[in-house]
């Protein structure tokens, strides 16, 4: 069974691990400063898959695409948990 993530979960950890700043071609765009690489979110795409996320992470963050996965399912557990 594969997992979904919502977009809303998605760009809530760009927005705070990574700059939002402008959005091209159907995509919102969020910078990394350290490596000077964008990572685009597609704006209409409602879920994503770990690989999809993975492949939309690869190359473009400051942690390997798998540490990035393990930081982002993180960040969702804490704030499904703290909603609660």
């Amino acid at each position: 069974m594969k997992t979904h993530y919502s977009n809303t979960h998605v760009r809530e950890y760009l927005k705070v691990h990574y700059s939002a700043t402008f959005r091209k071609n159907n995509r919102d765009h969020f910078y990394n400063f350290r490596n000077r690489q964008s990572i685009g979110v597609p704006i209409a795409k409602e879920t994503f898959t770990d690989e999809e996320i993975m492949a939309m992470f690869s190359g473009k963050t400051e942690l390997p695409s798998s540490a990035e996965m393990l930081r982002f399912t993180t960040f969702i557990s804490q704030q499904l948990n703290d909603s609660l």
